[in-house]
């Protein structure tokens, strides 16, 4: 597997792990309503983790918004001992 490189805040990686740690619940696809509340500033950071292409999200409808994995998202997480389905 290429290594990724990507820079990412600590806070900002530490919500991407839990995101990408949570996935294995979720069939690899995370419900945002599923997880925990976001605050305004974990919002901001899920807003960077997708400008970066390391996910995308789904609206499935109003009330479910499931989270994507990209190919780099998911060898990023690797990198750190999370696998992605």
């Amino acid at each position: 597997m290429t290594e990724v490189t990507v820079k990412l805040e600590p806070d900002t990686l530490r919500l991407f792990l839990y995101i990408a740690g949570e996935a294995r619940h979720w069939d690899g696809m995370p419900p945002i309503e599923g997880l925990m509340p976001f605050s305004p500033e974990d919002k901001g950071r899920l807003t960077q983790l997708k400008r970066q292409v390391l996910l995308y999200v789904e609206e499935v409808d109003p009330h479910n918004h499931q989270i994507h994995f990209t190919r780099i998202g998911a060898a990023l997480a690797a990198q750190h001992g999370v696998m992605i389905r």
